[in-house]
């Protein structure tokens, strides 16, 4: 079994998230065991699954319709407001934006 540091494991994360492969297609392709991958995901990426606050708003939108400050990102989407401790998945964000617009 190959050891892999943290950063090591974020990588593969986000490289299996930008292949568009599922976790067990990647993990096959890669020669990993796709059980010990989804459960290294949740040790380091304990967000991932965790549930996402969404309001609804009255608020006007941003010139982009994101802002970044200390407490993590707030996305504005036609009157929704998203705030998310962490940063979330770029892909999974835009899908959510598409859904929401």
């Amino acid at each position: 079994m190959i050891r892999r540091n943290k950063e090591q494991w974020l990588s593969l994360f986000q490289s299996q998230s930008q292949s568009g492969l599922s976790a067990a297609e990647f993990c096959n392709q890669q020669g990993l065991c796709d059980k010990y991958f989804s459960l290294r995901k949740k040790q380091l990426l304990p967000s991932a699954d965790a549930f996402i606050r969404v309001a609804k708003s009255s608020l006007s939108e941003t010139r982009d319709g994101l802002a970044l400050n200390k407490t993590g990102l707030q996305c504005r989407v036609n009157g929704w407001v998203l705030q998310f401790e962490s940063l979330p998945d770029a892909a999974w964000l835009s899908q959510l934006v598409k859904a929401l617009s």
